[in-house]
């Protein structure tokens, strides 16, 4: 039990260390939002320690558990000695924080009671995420052989976060509980409309913070998707959580870029379409950004992407959509117009019943959106390049089905709703920003 809590706990005090430094000296976060971005951070920290572990020495063994400690250990000292103690900026209560609380604890509830009945996760939880860790954890030297090419019907071409994330834990505690990977679901799904209320709320108002996170707890398909383990979940959030952090530099804090680059290259080391994902926001947002904040964004990316390199360059076996196609295939894809026309009415009969709704929330949010945008005039504002992001990573997305080597529409059944799933609380929060 005691590893367990030391486990979790290195993951916080180190998050907080680094997230409490790079916003000190500015008007912080609320503490939900203090606290996710910790855990987060931490994850993406430690993971990453921990794989730079396994590269180095071979195998994991009880040394890095030292290490990470005493990195805690000083992380928790520094914090009680150096931040003020006003730091965190606290809420008030009042009947919107109460109304969105309980529906939280009674969604968490559920989804508590989901995750006991499928333990183990579901489809690609079981296949690719869980399947990863174990062969990490039980690997021991042989570790690498989680991303053999024998299991090529395992998708070990996907990049390694959440399994690396699950099997730290393992190793820690010496067994392969499925507590930790629940863990992580739950807190994946459950962070997110806690996000979406308190951003909205420090940017927007309390009326629009507590109808996004609503919408977002009225989503049935995204709350079974984080329940059953699904990657797509883990991403949506990091994806949330760097919008969140762009609005916020914008508006008050010039620190937390380091903290964008990030979070943003974790995006790519968590899904392949990640990759994609990470690019496009990168290049939007560091549209007539100074030269000093490109190159502290880029640094903040670099420790992720070189760890992305090392995988797909050393570990991972080349990737299932260009391994087995010529370029005249490509072309030859790109230009059959029964593909073209397969695709856009796939993508416009789904694009507004992906959330397994029983009221849709599309019937609301149109014209909410369109009396939002008669506001938003400027092609420089925050929500315009926001929506250019999410536009863009469907374009570019409808560009992979295009030139997919599976069947079409298995592959557009298969993934599309995830895929708007990915994106769906990012757009909740453009949505009633402002």
């Amino acid at each position: 039990m005691i590893i367990n809590i030391v486990a979790i706990l290195n993951i916080f005090l180190i998050g907080h260390m680094v997230f409490t430094f790079a916003e000190r000296k500015n008007k912080s976060f609320p503490l939900p939002l203090n606290i996710i971005y910790s855990f987060m951070l931490g994850v993406g920290i430690t993971t990453l320690s921990y794989f730079l572990f396994l590269i180095t020495f071979g195998r994991y063994n009880i040394l890095y558990l030292y290490c990470e400690t005493s990195f805690s250990i000083v992380g928790g000292f520094l914090i009680f000695r150096k931040i003020r103690k006003n730091h965190v900026s606290l809420f008030k209560p009042n009947y919107q924080v109460i109304i969105f609380s309980f529906l939280a604890f009674v969604v968490s509830i559920f989804l508590v009671i989901f995750c006991l009945y499928h333990p183990h996760g579901e489809g690609d939880s079981i296949t690719i995420w869980n399947l990863r860790a174990r062969f990490l954890f039980l690997g021991g030297a042989n570790w690498r052989n989680a991303f053999t090419d024998l299991l090529k019907y395992s998708h070990t071409n996907y990049p390694p976060f959440l399994p690396l994330a699950i099997s730290r834990f393992w190793y820690i505690t010496g067994n392969d509980s499925l507590f930790f990977p629940m863990g992580i679901a739950l807190f994946s799904t459950i962070a997110s409309p806690f996000v979406l209320f308190f951003s909205l709320d420090f940017f927007s108002n309390k009326f629009k913070a507590l109808t996004a996170s609503l919408v977002l707890l009225g989503t049935s398909a995204f709350l079974t998707q984080g329940a059953s383990q699904f990657a797509d979940i883990p991403l949506s959030l990091i994806l949330l959580l760097i919008f969140v952090l762009a609005k916020f530099y914008n508006f008050n804090n010039t620190r937390m870029i380091y903290i964008m680059g990030f979070l943003s290259a974790l995006l790519a080391f968590t899904k392949n379409e990640g990759v994609l994902i990470f690019l496009i926001f990168s290049i939007v947002f560091l549209i007539k950004k100074t030269r000093k904040e490109r190159i502290a964004y880029f640094f903040g990316a670099l420790p992720v992407l070189l760890a992305l390199l090392y995988f797909k360059l050393f570990l991972a076996p080349p990737d299932d959509i260009f391994a087995e196609q010529t370029t005249s295939m490509l072309l030859q894809k790109l230009t059959n117009f029964q593909r073209h026309k397969i695709i856009i009415l796939f993508f416009g009969k789904n694009i507004f019943f992906f959330g397994d709704w029983k009221i849709n929330p599309f019937i609301i949010l149109i014209p909410f959106l369109f009396l939002q945008f008669k506001k938003t005039v400027s092609l420089n504002s925050f929500r315009i390049r926001g929506f250019l992001i999410l536009l863009l990573i469907l374009v570019f997305e409808y560009l992979v089905y295009q030139i997919s080597p599976y069947d079409i529409l298995w592959h557009l059944k298969f993934s599309f709703n995830r895929l708007l799933l990915q994106l769906w609380p990012s757009f909740l929060f453009l949505s009633f920003l402002g």
